[in-house]
């Protein structure tokens, strides 16, 4: 399926409609390139984030791709990747990691960590013990 056919076919913004694919890695790319974000930005605004990259990866599932929109989602990926740790529990939707599908939804900055959580949350776990060496 031809990723226009695919997102005509959804309910996705009007941005989205408009502006496509190029339109979604661009957002991609001005999401990840602003990690860590400042101590104003809420969790929220972080889950909208993290749906842009959702969008993307039902369309990397469902249509043709081309090998250079590939590589540039994995080059915004790896940005992603370098400025966000890993948690244990979905920032999305709570579920316990299994395997690789989602992978987005279990990472957040490190940075932030303080300010979208409780102190005794298993996410702050994971930042004491990252920062440990830190100190």
């Amino acid at each position: 399926m031809t990723i226009e056919r695919f997102i005509e076919m959804k309910n996705y913004s009007k941005n989205v409609k408009k502006g496509g694919f190029p339109y979604l890695l661009e957002k991609w790319k001005r999401i990840s390139d602003c990690i860590p974000y400042t101590k104003k930005f809420l969790l929220d605004e972080y889950l909208n984030n993290i749906m842009t990259r959702q969008v993307i990866e039902a369309i990397l599932i469902n249509c043709e791709i081309t090998s250079e929109d590939k590589c540039e989602v994995n080059r915004i990926d790896t940005i992603f990747r370098e400025k966000t740790v890993e948690l244990p529990i979905s920032v999305w939707s709570g579920n316990i990691r299994k395997d690789s599908h989602n992978w987005y939804e279990f990472r957040v900055p490190l940075e932030r960590i303080p300010d979208w959580y409780p102190p005794d949350s298993d996410e702050m776990k994971t930042y004491y013990k990252l920062t440990e060496n830190n100190v």
